[in-house]
């Protein structure tokens, strides 16, 4: 420990510093961001205030006589389940004096230079595996978990492209829904008819903003009226890049005429619905760089995802379904935290992933795209009304049981 009054000040606003842009970068929303830098400067003995935007955060840090304002370019990223629990150890460790401040940085710093996990072509082949498990899950047969597998790997690849020619990134979604589109159209030629509703869904199921429309919702609950507003209009505008991929997709029986094979495959056998509820969380492992002893909590979050929803549809309506599968997951996530003293990301987010109304968001996109204005408008505000009864489970189950964790 440095006994030095001004370099550990010094030491605590970079590790602060740091601690923000680390988690604004792995995906943290706002109001867990703002309440896990408030601790930590209560236990550091510092002032801050802070205001997190999708493009950076601004930060009054600092003692008394000594405040400054910083600004950091840190843009939402993509989710790190691995990082964030590393994250949360540094985090504690730091809080309860275990570290110094200076040697938090250094461990920050550690995290951030560390190699993936888990190869290029590992990620590819997920992709691939958790879209065709989702296909199942959709209520799809072998024909539709081929199909939704293909626009998986053709995503994962695309996906990687993008990362080495950053270019391609913005045209990702575009590509790629326009690709699941009319492949979908395509592979009736070989498969004969299928549902080609539920093979474009699942494969573009990975790249329909379902969660980032929840997380803008449950921001503007917290009172982070521009965060949320921000990713909410992110949100939409993905989902209009999805709609002129579908639009440009679905003319290919325009251009080339498609004449639907004879063949018949056969029924899929029940059992493998059971595969399916193993394979998409191993999905999730890979897709949201978790440590893979952590499969079994996100297997667990998964089950009690789905079958909760599956019983509150038997004996409720939709959106009262959508609310016990959710508050369910919620306590089930607070109680793993509270026990193992682990984020509760871990298990809340995989869990999320099975109920937020992506599907619904794509329905209501094609449909204006195919001139179905009424029925488009409909499912856009079922959209809506399923995602505040999602935000509304979490936010109850938080009241019941709270884990006091941040993220």
């Amino acid at each position: 420990m440095n006994s030095n009054p001004e370099i550990e000040l010094k030491e605590s606003v970079t590790f602060t510093l740091q601690l923000a842009k680390a988690l604004q970068q792995n995906g943290i929303p706002a109001h867990r961001m703002e309440e896990t830098l408030f601790n930590v400067c209560e236990k550091l003995n510092i002032k801050g205030g802070f205001f997190t935007s999708p493009g950076g955060l601004i930060i009054n840090i600092g003692q008394d006589d000594n405040q400054k304002t910083h600004f950091i370019k840190a843009a939402y990223g993509d989710l790190n389940l691995e990082k964030i629990d590393k994250i949360d150890t540094i985090y504690k460790n730091v809080i309860l004096k275990k570290l110094s401040a200076g040697e938090g940085v250094k461990e920050l710093e550690k995290i951030n230079s560390a190699p993936d996990r888990y190869s290029t072509l590992m990620d590819i082949l997920f992709f691939g595996l958790s879209t065709g498990s989702a296909a199942r899950l959709f209520g799809g047969g072998y024909a539709e978990i081929i199909v939704s597998g293909i626009i998986g790997l053709f995503i994962g690849i695309l996906n990687e492209l993008a990362n080495r020619f950053p270019r391609i990134g913005r045209t990702v979604i575009v590509i790629s829904s326009l690709f699941a589109m009319a492949f979908a159209k395509l592979a009736v030629a070989f498969l004969g008819n299928y549902s080609i509703d539920i093979a474009t869904i699942t494969g573009l199921i990975i790249l329909i903003p379902g969660f980032s429309f929840t997380v803008s919702i449950t921001e503007l609950v917290n009172g982070h009226p521009i965060a949320g507003t921000a990713r909410f209009a992110n949100t939409i505008i993905a989902l209009l890049m999805i709609g002129l991929g579908i639009g440009i997709g679905s003319q290919i029986d325009k251009i080339i005429e498609i004449v639907p094979a004879t063949i018949m495959l056969p029924a899929i056998p029940s059992w493998t619905l059971w595969i399916a509820l193993t394979t998409v969380p191993l999905g999730f492992v890979v897709l949201f760089k978790a440590i893979p002893k952590d499969f079994i909590w996100i297997l667990l979050a998964c089950l009690c995802s789905y079958f909760s929803f599956k019983f509150g549809s038997i004996y409720f309506g939709k959106y009262l379904a959508v609310f016990i599968a959710s508050f369910s997951l919620g306590i089930t996530s607070n109680i793993f935290a509270l026990l193992f003293d682990r984020p509760v990301s871990i298990m809340l987010v995989p869990g999320i992933i099975l109920l937020v109304p992506g599907s619904l968001g794509f329905q209501s996109i094609s449909d204006l795209m195919t001139n179905q204005t009424l029925h488009g408008i409909e499912t856009a505000f079922s959209m809506t009304i399923t995602t505040i009864a999602l935000v509304a489970g979490i936010v109850f189950s938080n009241i019941i049981l709270s884990a006091k964790k941040s993220f």
